[in-house]
Order: C-alpha cells, then structure tokens, then sequence
C-alpha cells in the first residue's frame, strides 16, 4: 500500500500531537504558515491537507481559501489539536464552514484527548483522518496499481 503524503498546516505545538498520531500510517510535510504551506503544495507530491483551526495565527480559511483554488480537487481535513477558548457552539461553527468550503470533514483531537487520553486520542485521530482520506486513498491506489 502507498502512504499518502499529508501536508499538516499546524502551529509547531501541534505539529508534535499531529506527528505523534499520524506518522505510523501517512508521510508528513509540515508547515507553519500560509507561505510554507503554498510553497509545499507547489513543490512537493501532496495527497492530502491536514489543516488546524490555530494554523498560522487562526488564518486556517486564508489557507484553506488559497489551496483549493491552487489544487481543487485536494482532499482537506481540518482539526482542533490544541485547546481553545472558542466556545463548544464556536467549534460547530468552524466545522459548518470548513465541510461548506468542500472540506472532508472536522476531527476535534482535543476532545478526544480530554475524553479517552492522549495513546486512544492519537489513535481515533489517525483512524479519523485515515477513514475521510479513504475514497480519495482507494482512487490513488487504483491508479497506481
């Protein structure tokens, strides 16, 4: 099976849980900020977007705004890694907005982590990640194969 390549637009912290939790099964390219992040989509092999809602100063739609126009047909899941003070309604607000903008889906690792500790948390945000990147995983595959 081929390893997808995710570009992970997160905040160095972060880049630490979503390293922890996605390494095992996907290549990762990290980046800090929105011009990091453009230049990995120009340069490098990118399957797929990981993408905070703390990435690059909270500019997550900056980014997101960009890079579909750049790849449209990129796959995007966007996150909460670290804890936030947005409001729990906030966070459904964010989530609304990323699947209208064409994203996969949100996975929220700090809830996770608050609710089954950080070992389950990495793995059910891996699986999480794993299972949106999946229809855009078996069409690679297929092609390849």
């Amino acid at each position: 099976m081929v390893r997808q390549r995710l570009l992970v637009a997160v905040t160095p912290l972060g880049y630490v849980h979503a390293r922890r939790a996605l390494q095992r099964r996907f290549d990762l390219v990290c980046a800090f900020s929105i011009a990091q992040a453009m230049a990995s989509l120009k340069g490098a092999d990118i399957d797929a977007i990981v993408c905070s809602i703390h990435f690059d100063e909270c500019r997550m739609f900056d980014f997101l705004t960009q890079a579909m126009h750049l790849a449209p047909d990129m796959p995007v899941v966007c996150c909460q890694i670290l804890r936030s003070p947005l409001s729990p309604q906030a966070i459904d607000g964010l989530m609304t907005t990323a699947k209208s903008l064409g994203c996969r889906g949100f996975v929220n690792f700090n809830a996770l982590q608050r609710s089954h500790g950080l070992e389950e948390a990495d793995r059910r945000f891996c699986e999480a990640v794993s299972d949106l990147l999946l229809p855009h995983e078996e069409k690679r595959n297929a092609s390849t194969g």
